[in-house]
């Protein structure tokens, strides 16, 4: 008897030892001052395509949003743009991020992006604004 139940509950400490917490994004909400302020680039655009990749060490998704700027409201003008996000979908996994916006081909949203390398959305969602 005594067998059984240190084994059950080596099993349980395992279990719970190995079992991940789930992880959530904090994130303080900003005005609209804020998130000009914290842009370096505020555009009208089109999302054209989106890709997801796996990272290098095939343990993160990462998405790329192709863009087409439709106006440039601050910062560089250019035509096109490629927003690179945490998230995304390879195959059959899906790597889901609280908070971070979604792109869906072909709709329009204003952009409050900063980084001129790989920019991203300012502010997780906040920074997009969908256009109807």
């Amino acid at each position: 008897m005594k067998r059984v139940c240190l084994l059950h509950l080596l099993v349980v400490t395992l279990v719970l030892g190995s079992a991940r917490l789930p992880q959530a994004s904090l994130l303080t909400t900003m005005g609209l001052d804020e998130l000009v302020a914290a842009s370096d680039r505020i555009v009208v655009a089109k999302v054209v395509s989106i890709g997801a990749a796996w990272d290098l060490s095939h343990r993160r998704i990462f998405s790329t949003i192709d863009v087409a700027i439709e106006q440039t409201w601050k910062g560089e003008p250019a035509d096109r743009s490629s927003i690179v996000q945490p998230g995304g979908t390879v195959g059959d996994v899906e790597m889901a991020v609280g908070g971070m916006p979604r792109f869906a081909p072909g709709e329009r949203a204003l952009l409050f992006l900063h980084g001129r390398a790989r920019p991203q959305v300012v502010g997780m969602s906040q920074g997009k604004r969908t256009l109807e």
